[in-house]
């Protein structure tokens, strides 16, 4: 599969724009916090608005407007009910504004603070957007960058010196078998290069001590290379 249609396919899972959303709403809250500039609005309008879960819980939205060194600006943020008679249309308020990537949000100033909860939806979004950064490398980023080395890369001679079959304990005494293969192969200086990488277990039955590799590295970084046997863009009976 190209890479332009795999990066399409990875813009199509919704998650990948749910860690958008929660990262650009976590970056906005903690910035709001740390570097938010403090303006005076005027409040324009106020509604009820009642919770979706049973529809008992009712919540204020005061709609306000401010003007920054960037211009006019309309925003609004929900408090509790409370709010209805303290904030008429016409009252000033005060508020803490920032922009985050390229996006103007504000709040009221006085819940412009991280709290314990934000903190935990920082720590859950970091670990959301580990995943699909991870997913993004294996799926897009790391085909590119094979392709980068098959075409510019340094090519040389390398042989498998080792391969290793290694045993895993998993709960209720089940095994997980992980496969790896040790490889070397001649650096820009003539210094040998030994590496490991991980592989499927008909690719280490394949695989013996002496065998020949085809290896791109990057005359920049050797460290940064490619088996062109075990690239996406191997032959198909080299790689079935």
């Amino acid at each position: 599969m190209s890479i332009p249609k795999r990066c399409l396919i990875y813009l199509l899972i919704p998650h990948v724009w749910a860690a958008i959303f929660f990262t650009w709403l976590i970056a906005s809250t903690f910035a709001l916090s740390l570097v938010g500039h403090q303006h005076q609005a005027t409040v324009t309008s106020r509604n009820y608005i009642r919770s979706r879960r049973k529809g008992t819980s009712r919540y204020c939205r005061i709609d306000y407007v401010y003007d920054d060194q960037r211009g006019h600006h309309a925003d609004n943020d929900v408090l509790g009910p409370w709010a209805y008679r303290k904030y008429p249309p016409g009252s000033p308020i005060s508020i803490r504004s920032v922009r985050v990537l390229g996006i103007n949000t504000s709040e009221f100033a006085s819940r412009s603070h991280a709290g314990s909860f934000d903190v935990i939806a920082a720590i859950f979004v970091i670990i959301c957007d580990g995943i699909v950064l991870a997913i993004f490398y294996f799926w897009c980023l790391s085909p590119l960058m094979q392709r980068w080395l098959l075409r510019y890369g340094q090519a040389v001679n390398g042989q498998v010196t080792d391969k290793n079959e290694i045993v895993k304990r998993r709960l209720h005494n089940r095994e997980c078998v992980a496969y790896e293969i040790s490889y070397s192969y001649p650096g820009p200086d003539g210094a040998v290069e030994m590496h490991r990488r991980s592989v499927n277990r008909v690719e280490y039955l394949r695989a013996d001590a002496g065998q020949k590799l085809q290896v791109f590295y990057n005359p920049r970084r050797s460290g940064q290379h490619v088996l062109y046997q075990y690239s996406d863009y191997a032959p198909r009976e080299w790689a079935t």
